[in-house]
């Protein structure tokens, strides 16, 4: 009886082991960092070194980030594809995700797939959740397209000696900006390419990076990407995963079924170490 109380208080510690293991494998951190955690690559990129962020990685794909009246801050996760090909050259480009997108302070705020192309310089957008403020505000209005269910309102916006991927520089940005705000499904990023050469606009360069990202801007917020499929051509990153909050039920059910059998488990065995004590008072009191 006792080897077995030691096997089930083993048992418990392998599990507390296990989960500190798993909750000690996140990547945090609180500076423009860039790196790679299983075959996405991340960046956290923020204008100036003191604003407060805070960047974890929690998985290949997956994310929080904080901030906290951050001047401009972006957390992203994707593929740096390095100027190798243009979008076409790749094929389809899907994005599937989900994400809980959280504007504390301020109204600048947005999530959305985001990336650039060289040559030209062009920094673009597709915002599917934002605050109050809608981007890039009332200025080069293309027009509309539907995409993937939804209504998408297109910009061309201009912007001079400001950072960019190859330091600071004058370069043009496009933004395919949805309606209907979400913070789960699909965006088929191919086809707002395609659309956007329809009204003139130039993507005929080279793809230096497509990634799911949480933006913000004079603000403070949370952003929690909990699932992430990029789909680039004849390649798949990442998997899906579950909202928080239904993992929350799931914790929920799971110790509801974990401490069912050990609310019946520990008074047996309380019983039988009483009858075990009780039995041997007994035999000893009639032995002697």
């Amino acid at each position: 009886m006792f080897k077995v109380i030691r096997i089930f208080l083993v048992l418990i510690l392998l599990s507390a082991l296990s989960f500190a293991f798993t909750a000690s494998a996140n990547i945090t951190i609180t500076q423009s960092t860039l790196g790679n955690n299983s075959g996405f690559d991340f960046e956290l990129w923020t204008q100036y070194d003191d604003d407060d962020v805070k960047m974890t990685i929690t998985g290949p794909g997956t994310f929080i980030g904080e901030w906290n009246d951050a001047y401009n801050v972006l957390f992203r996760t994707g593929q740096k594809l390095g100027n190798v090909s243009t979008y076409k050259e790749y094929g389809d480009i899907t994005i599937e995700y989900g994400a809980i997108h959280d504007i504390i302070k301020g109204d600048v705020s947005y999530l959305c797939v985001y990336g650039w192309t060289k040559d030209p310089l062009i920094e673009f957008y597709v915002v599917d959740n934002y605050g109050s403020y809608k981007p890039p505000g009332r200025v080069g209005h293309q027009g509309k397209i539907e995409v993937d269910g939804g209504t998408y309102d297109v910009y061309v916006a201009t912007r001079t000696g400001q950072p960019s991927i190859v330091g600071t520089a004058t370069f043009e940005q496009y933004f395919s900006v949805r309606a209907e705000k979400r913070t789960e499904g699909t965006i088929t990023l191919h086809e707002h390419f395609k659309a956007w050469e329809e009204f003139g606009m130039d993507m005929s360069g080279t793809l230096y990076e497509v990634a799911l990202c949480v933006e913000g801007y004079k603000s403070s917020g949370y952003g929690h990407v909990y699932s992430h499929v990029l789909t680039i051509g004849d390649n798949t990153y990442g998997s899906s995963g579950k909202s928080p909050l239904d993992e929350t039920d799931d914790t929920i059910d799971f110790m509801r079924f974990l401490w069912l059998p050990v609310l019946v488990i520990v008074p047996v065995v309380f019983g039988a170490l009483t009858y075990l004590i009780i039995f041997k008072k007994r035999r000893k009191g009639i032995s002697e």
